[in-house]
């Protein structure tokens, strides 16, 4: 530290210092805290009842003891001499039971009880990189991660610290990272962890409700209909997929991952620039606005040749800067014309009975099979679609007015005709053809001059006053359909770090036809649009906010400058990156949070490094002591860890080795009903080695889902545990976490982050068998690593797998 004394500044070491936390009403402290220079401070809870118990044991034992002395001299008095030795007896054992009381409450105080005060290394894990980079934070079962996590986050938006360390943030960033309802955001992968994250969070003084303690697969599929990718009105311009969502689509290895996005950026960009030379090529003489079309054809080609995309968003505002109220007019014209052309023919067809009666069977016909309208006005138009790749697909809204919708037909049908004389890129539907065939006569009427200016302002609505739409119509609007073509293309080319079989089903299989959204493309959508939008911001601050655009418009609501992810590792890639990208485009700081050694899904991250790829300014911090576990059992999972990675494990535990923790026990037999009796006797045998003012909290591991409601029911049916009390509960999904005197049960699929003082891992070669090698060691691991002292595993014979773990297990059968 840095002191101010009166010969200047001098630097001030502190070796040894101690915490407590005083009692409101009595002289007693809690929670002492001493460190005493050494590799981790040692910590105790209120003692002091306890030790007081014993003080006053060892009294009367002395007394008794010099009592004894001098009834000895006295042989006639052996009767008292024994009844003294009697009583001496009785008090040894209590004052032994009040040690083993004490034991087991600093054991209980060790294990599983907020730690108010961060050590050194989580300490530097809240303070680094303090909105400058992005933040994982690794560590082994029991380190603190979460702890670490959600302290980080009361750091970030403390206004002292926001003072302190931020004092050259303008007045708009520090109103986003004050205003403790909209400046952060916590996800976690499933409904159990969100519970018990949002308990700790209400510990530290964060306002944890759902609305920022989220699943992420949840809020992807909100946010998806926020940007409009999903729209329940139109059904445009995607659906979600409902078939194989727990398959992969896309890799889940960084480069390739990488590869795709990277080569769905070049095709976008490469799109865009191609349509730009389109629109160059194109000879606006003949056409009664030349002078406009040749006036922003020259202010293009005084820009780049070949556009980035931060060069195109740059493009687009200026055009529309420039030529928007210009070109609004010939917009104008070209609409009422247009309605009025449309407006006269349906007078002319209502007065034609024949015809009428005709249009309204097509029309009803059309409107029941809207969705898959839809679908053939995307395929028969597809090369026009190809080409005009800004089109916003208004036609393909499905209104239930049968009148308005006819309209809006004859509308699109009359817009096609008259521009295919300029333009041999458009063709009619078959939709447009049979409509066509039935009105011909109707639309041969149709002034010629009339046509050919329909025709001549639907040529420059289509190719240069989309030019000037700006941001929105240009940039934004295309993205969708763009990636329907990039899909495609990927497909027929076979890339590389697709499931090709599922992406040949959503293409061409599942109906519409590639027209549903995987859950990995949600994540990548989300993901490449923010991208662009934070492009956008950097362009343009002022221009951006004002965009009236979906995409735009969900970004600036539920973007953060604060985000955490919990279990990271738990995570698919893509959806890592689509969550950083929600991060603020000011001022922000993302955490993630998880032991790769932990990760239990298939789809996860597979190395830190990966994120490297697509986060520029990247950290990983580990933390190394292990609260939560005891010595004997934290050897266990550093075992483990090492069988699995061939490294060996960095963390420590915060407790010292004693002889007197209880090794891990392993009992073999093909009796189910036998192995029941087991776990049953052990469980009393804990609850007798705590006490009855302690009540440990224990849990049982099994397989799979579908084993535990038969397993709770019939360990609850053994006398022995119902006699004392305790029940036994299934808890189904994780769901139930059940009181103090509940066993509860649960399936290894939903028991992440949860910490007991006592687990029992039931069957393990079944979950040895239902997986590969690096997946089983995984679910051991994390099986095994929610144990704060007490572990029991049960398997039918001798399980080779664990061979190299035989010398922790206990060769007794019991603790006793």
């Amino acid at each position: 530290h840095k002191i101010a004394v009166p010969a200047g500044i001098m630097d001030l070491e502190i070796n040894n210092f101690s915490t407590y936390t005083p009692h409101k009403h009595e002289a007693e402290a809690i929670d002492l805290k001493f460190n005493l220079n050494l590799p981790k401070p040692i910590t105790y809870n209120s003692l002091k009842e306890l030790l007081n118990l014993i003080k006053d044991k060892e009294a009367k034992i002395e007394k008794l003891e010099a009592a004894l002395e001098q009834v000895k001299t006295d042989a006639e008095k052996e009767h008292q001499a024994n009844q003294i030795i009697e009583r001496i007896e009785k008090l040894k054992q209590e004052k032994q039971q009040a040690l083993n009381k004490a034991r087991n409450f600093i054991r209980v105080a060790a294990s599983l009880r907020y730690q108010p005060i961060l050590d050194p290394w989580q300490e530097e894990v809240k303070r680094a990189l303090i909105y400058d980079g992005t933040l994982a934070i690794d560590g082994g079962p029991g380190t603190g991660k979460t702890t670490s996590l959600i302290q980080r986050i009361k750091f970030l938006i403390d206004p002292v610290v926001i003072a302190e360390y931020l004092t050259d943030l303008t007045k708009d960033k520090k109103d986003k990272l004050l205003n403790n309802d909209q400046s952060w955001i916590f996800f976690s992968p499933n409904e159990l962890l969100k519970l018990y994250l949002k308990n700790n969070m209400v510990e530290e003084g964060l306002k944890a409700s759902d609305e920022r303690v989220l699943i992420w697969s949840d809020h992807k599929e909100f946010l998806v209909r926020q940007y409009k990718l999903v729209n329940t009105e139109t059904d445009n311009p995607f659906l979600f997929l409902r078939q194989d969502v727990e398959t992969n689509l896309l890799s889940v290895e960084g480069k390739k991952l990488h590869a795709i996005l990277s080569a769905f950026e070049q095709y976008y960009a490469a799109t865009l620039n191609r349509n730009l030379q389109q629109l160059l090529e194109i000879n606006c003489d003949g056409f009664f606005w030349k002078e406009r079309g040749k006036s922003i054809q020259a202010y293009i080609k005084r820009q780049d040749n070949d556009y980035s995309i931060d060069g195109l968003i740059k493009l687009y505002f200026n055009i529309e800067e420039n030529y928007a109220n210009e070109v609004k007019g010939i917009a104008r014209e070209f609409g009422d014309l247009l309605e009025k052309v449309v407006s006269e023919l349906l007078v002319d067809i209502e007065k034609d009975i024949l015809i009428n009666l005709d249009l309204e069977d097509l029309m009803e016909h059309w409107m029941k099979d809207a969705k898959s309208e839809n679908i053939e006005d995307d395929e028969d138009g597809e090369d026009d679609d190809n080409d005009d790749v800004i089109n916003e697909d208004e036609e393909l809204q499905t209104e239930q007015n049968l009148q308005l919708y006819l309209f809006q037909k004859l509308r699109s049908l009359i817009r096609k005709v008259a521009l295919q004389p300029f333009d041999r890129k458009v063709r009619l539907s078959k939709k447009d053809q049979t409509l066509r065939r039935l009105i011909e006569k109707y639309i041969s009427q149709i002034p010629s001059d009339q046509f050919k200016r329909i025709g001549e302002l639907a040529f420059f609505i289509k190719y240069f006053e989309k030019s000037a739409r700006g941001v929105s119509s240009n940039i934004f609007s295309p993205v969708a359909l763009l990636y329907k073509l990039f899909r495609k293309q990927a497909l027929s080319s076979k890339q590389d770090g697709w499931n090709l079989i599922l992406l040949e089903r959503i293409v061409k299989e599942i109906a519409p036809k590639n027209k549903r959204l995987h859950p990995d493309e949600q994540a990548l959508m989300l993901y490449f649009i923010n991208k662009l939008i934070k492009k956008s911001f950097k362009m343009s601050k002022l221009k951006t906010q004002k965009l009236n655009h979906p995409f735009v418009r969900a970004y600036q609501f539920y973007s953060k400058p604060v985000i955490a992810i919990d279990e990271a590792t738990d995570f698919h890639l893509i959806d890592l990156i689509a969550i950083h990208s929600l991060s603020d485009y000011e001022i922000f700081s993302v955490t993630y949070c998880g032991d790769l050694m932990q990760r239990l899904t298939e789809n996860g991250l597979r190395t830190w490094d990966d994120l490297k790829n697509f986060i520029p300014k990247f950290e990983k911090k580990n933390l190394a002591v292990s609260y939560r576990q005891s010595p004997t059992l934290l050897k266990l999972a550093e075992k483990i860890y090492e069988k699995a990675t061939n490294k060996q494990a960095e963390y420590i535990s915060h407790l010292d080795y004693s002889e007197d923790e209880p090794k891990p026990l392993l009992f073999n037999s093909f009796d189910e009903k036998e192995k029941r009796n087991w776990i049953a006797e052990r469980i009393i045998e804990i609850h007798r080695a705590y006490g009855d003012e302690l009540k440990p909290s224990i849990a049982i591991f099994l397989a799979s889902e579908d084993q535990i409601d038969d397993f709770a029911r019939a360990l609850g049916e053994i006398d022995r545990l119902a006699n004392v009390g305790l029940r036994v509960k299934a808890c189904s999904k994780g769901q139930v976490l059940g009181d103090e005197n509940m066993i509860r049960v649960f399936s290894l699929e939903y028991i992440k982050g949860l910490e007991f003082q006592a687990v029992f891992f039931h069957n393990i070669h079944e979950a040895l068998h239902r997986s590969n090698q690096q997946m089983m060691l995984k679910n051991i691991y994390v099986g095994l690593s929610r144990a704060a002292f007490y572990l029991g595993v049960t398997a039918n014979e001798k399980v080779k797998e664990l061979d190299y773990l035989e010398n922790i297990f206990d060769a007794k059968t019991d603790w006793n």
